[in-house]
């Protein structure tokens, strides 16, 4: 088989060396045939007399030692190729058409891949579970008492939970902050990670006994050159040294990177229970079912009131938030390649229409129906493999893209990449791409009767129909977004620097508030500045704290109501005129006493048209002893979310009867925003010199960070929707340019009959506005199916308005005439006398 191969492949070798084996056994023949008597050239006449024709040897020797069905593909490959050299135009077309399509697929599969397809870079991923609880049906976070509750199931081999926050580490130039993760219990026997060098935590040090520190690998890398004695060193930090015990391997930051693994202090592992800071995983032992599991953990939450606890994949966590938008992304990419490959399909129909003659005779001198299919077909795969190979390096551009704007705190980001698996998709895509375009025109140009322009004219109005819903899409999206942005959101954001911080969930309560106090009092004294204020998170940036439960002294709440989730916003008083929103009935509140604002949603929720100045309110369970708070105030709303239009319950207590040591400073001043934040930094660090801040410049910069997402989304979706576009102008086009190649012969009929030149380019774009509205009428009705999926990813919006599918439907028809002016151009000058004299 081997040897047959390689006579297919390297033919020229062949019919050397065949000829030389008939020349051979000519000349024996000849050598006999002299012995009896003939002359040498009688001898060597008669001898290729009696071998026959050498051709038709050659041919019987070659079919014995050739696979005849391969070394026919590699003619017709290599005269296919020598084809489409001939018309580049084709060529490149086809090949960015579809190399867009297949880049863009394969972008979007890589990260669908990594978010939720591809097993998780742990050991025994399958063991591997989030211990996800609820509060009365609400997400709620984690805390060591519940987690060691959990401990006690026997099903699980280990548990442990975790949180982020930063650490400043004191150099030689001040201080620096590493991305910390806490840990409680052990976390590292929960990932089931090995480390690359020293020991875990011992026992004591998991409950905050020590001063144990481990190094995430790349931050051993990158600042410890990976020297190996690092082991025993001391990290300095604010609040004392740390000792290095070991090196974490390079996958434990692969689901998310932290510079320095540190147990959390015991003064946090011993909070509260009712606590909800912690994020839990767990091992399940070899072989236990994860149902025996989830049966014990619900008893161990029986113990804790309203706790409902249950084991969950980290893919089902990852993709409750991811799935909707990749899902419309994956819609939007596949239509993309559909359109793309329709649009080659259309070429290609147009080149074997120009090639009838050629068919023709090759039908005549005995080609079979098959043998024209497959050579057509061959050409569709030069296109479509040349384009898959292109479109490998257009899925790696558009993916570094899209990571350059992904949100920052995607889990499993760093292994999104085009591996192995996205090759094998692209030479899937390859395939599709090349059975989709090229295999119905070649089948359509190998029968006796062509039907070409129905066909191109149903692939095209086919693109406008999927374009339509692209485009459809990407209008809603936008109107959404831009509808989004110009609602008011409670407040007032000119003027306005804001300054995070960053401290550590370790930092001494009281240290807090006299942190809070001190800048918020140094920023006042800025020259121009307005107000300042201390607020735990900003507006548009989501919650920060919450309740679960809502009472009221005097007030029996129905209990669906009393259980509905308020919000909690730790402030200073000065936050509200920071932001100018408005104190609309009663004074603020003045600490030290339990006093507490409300905005208007939580008055008319709880309160309804009665005057709730005066009422106290308590969010402690129906079986705690209720800690009352007395309303003061009530002030406007204040948008929690960028995208959701529905303003939330909130209440506001100063800062200094809760705990949240991660606050922002806001400062409203007059003058240039650069000027007053360098000098309202100076302040801070006069304050604290290693204080940590994640943030520091003006409000709408740190405000625009929340469109991030959608903006991301709506990007992606419109550059599509304009590459589809693109594509259905080509179709247009071709299918317009087509028909006046095919009527060139009646225009100038009608030319001699007295037609204008008006009516002859009427006549070319007629078919184009056909087209684009039969295909507008099409996509219309797909377009009635996106709402719903874009309503789950953008609260507010459950249905198209009637000016956004008639501005898509008018964008298509726009297109259509657009594409069709060239060839109706052509059209009307049609000179009938050189047509008919050509005739």
């Amino acid at each position: 088989m081997i040897r047959r191969l390689l006579e297919t492949l390297f033919p020229r070798r062949d019919n050397a060396a065949i000829d030389d084996e008939l020349e051979f056994h000519i000349a024996m023949r000849a050598r006999e045939f002299e012995s009896g008597g003939l002359t040498p050239a009688e001898a060597q006449r008669e001898a290729r007399k009696k071998f026959g024709g050498q051709s038709t040897l050659r041919e019987q020797t070659r079919e014995a030692h050739v696979y005849r069905t391969v070394e026919t593909l590699l003619r017709e490959a290599r005269y296919s190729f020598r084809a489409l050299a001939k018309r580049p135009a084709l060529w490149v077309a086809g090949t960015l058409t579809l190399a867009l399509g297949i880049g863009a697929n394969l972008a979007i599969f890589a990260i669908v891949d990594a978010l939720l397809l591809r097993p998780l870079p742990i050991p025994e991923p399958d063991r591997f579970f989030v211990i996800a609880e609820r509060r009365n049906g609400a997400h709620t976070g984690g805390n060591v008492p519940r987690m060691r509750a959990y401990a006690q199931a026997d099903s699980l081999e280990s548990i442990g939970g975790f949180f982020s926050e930063r650490v400043a580490v004191i150099a030689g130039d001040g201080s620096r902050g590493l991305k910390t993760l806490r840990t409680s219990g052990d976390v590292l026997s929960a990932f089931g990670y090995k480390l690359a060098a020293g020991r875990n935590f011992t026992e004591a040090e998991r409950n905050g006994d020590g001063n144990a520190v481990l190094l995430g690998h790349f931050y051993w890398q990158r600042e410890f050159a990976a020297a190996t004695d690092v082991i025993g060193k001391t990290l300095q930090t604010q609040n004392g040294a740390l000792q290095i015990v070991g090196i974490l391997p390079p996958e434990a930051s692969l689901i998310e990177d932290h510079d320095i693994w540190l147990p959390s202090l015991a003064s946090v592992q011993n909070g509260p229970a009712t606590a909800g800071y912690l994020q839990v995983i767990t091992r399940l032992k070899p072989g236990i079912n994860p149902a025996r599991a989830n049966a014990q953990l619900g008893a161990a939450a029986g113990q804790f009131p309203e706790i409902a606890a249950r084991l969950t994949p980290l893919n089902d966590v990852v993709a409750s938030e991811a799935q909707t938008p990749l899902l419309l992304l994956v819609s939007v990419v596949v239509t993309l390649l559909l359109v793309a490959c329709a649009n080659l399909a259309g070429l290609l129909i147009a080149r074997n229409s120009e090639r009838a003659r050629e068919l023709s005779i090759r039908l005549s001198i005995g080609a079979g129906r098959w043998d024209l299919l497959r050579l057509l077909f061959m050409e569709a795969l030069w296109i479509a493999a040349v384009g898959g190979g292109l479109g490998v390096l257009a899925g790696k551009w558009v993916l570094d893209v899209i990571l350059a704007y992904r949100p920052a705190d995607l889990l499993l980001a760093s292994t999104i990449q085009l591996d192995w698996r996205a090759f094998i998709v692209a030479f899937l895509l390859t395939c599709f791409s090349a059975l989709f375009a090229g295999l119905l025109p070649a089948w359509q140009a190998a029968r006796s009767r062509q039907r070409t322009g129905r066909l191109r004219n149903t692939l095209v109005a086919g693109q406008i129909a999927v374009s339509m819903i692209l485009v459809s899409t990407a209008i809603l999206l936008v109107n959404t977004l831009l509808t989004a942005r110009q609602r008011p959101f409670g407040f007032v954001r000119d003027h306005v620097v804001a300054i995070e911080f960053d401290m550590p969930w370790s930092t001494d309560g009281d240290k807090v508030k006299r942190f809070y106090d001190s800048v918020e009092a140094a920023a006042r004294e800025l020259p121009g500045v307005r107000a300042a204020g201390i607020v735990d998170r900003l507006p548009l940036q989501g919650g920060a704290q919450g309740y679960t439960y809502t009472r009221i002294r005097g007030v029996t709440l129905d209990d669906a109501i009393a259980r509905r989730v308020v919000g909690l916003r730790a402030i200073s008083n000065g936050y509200f005129s920071t932001l100018r929103i408005p104190l609309l009935r009663g004074r603020l509140a003045e600490p030290p006493h339990r006093e507490i604002v409300i905005n208007e949603t939580f008055a008319k929720r709880y309160f309804g048209a009665a005057d709730p100045i005066g009422a106290s309110i308590s969010f402690s369970r129906p079986t705690a002893e209720p800690k009352w708070y007395v309303v003061v105030g009530v002030v406007g709303d204040v948008a929690r979310s960028a995208m959701d239009p529905a303003f939330p319950a909130e209440t506001f207590v100063h800062h200094s009867l809760t705990y949240w040591p991660q606050g922002t400073l806001v400062i409203h001043g007059e003058g240039d925003p650069e000027t007053l934040l360098r000098a309202a930094l100076a302040r801070v660090y006069q304050v604290d010199p290693y204080v940590l801040t994640k943030f520091s410049g003006t409000l709408d910069a740190k405000l625009e960070s929340s469109w991030s997402e959608p903006n991301l989304l709506t990007s992606l979706v419109a550059a599509t929707a304009l590459l589809a576009m693109l594509l259905v102008s080509l179709g247009v086009y071709g299918v317009a340019a087509s028909a006046v190649r095919s009527r060139t012969r009646e225009f100038g009929v009608r030319a001699a009959l007295g037609a204008t030149p008006r009516m002859l380019a009427s006549l070319s774009l007629s078919q184009g506005l056909r087209l684009a509205t039969i295909g507008g009428v099409i996509g219309l009705a797909g377009a009635f199916a996106v709402p719903p999926l874009i309503s789950a990813i953008i609260p507010g919006r459950s249905s198209f308005q009637a000016a956004e599918l008639a501005s898509s439907i008018a964008a298509m028809i726009a297109l259509a005439l657009l594409a069709s002016i060239g060839p109706a151009r052509r059209a009307a000058r049609v000179d009938p006398a050189i047509t008919l004299r050509h005739d």
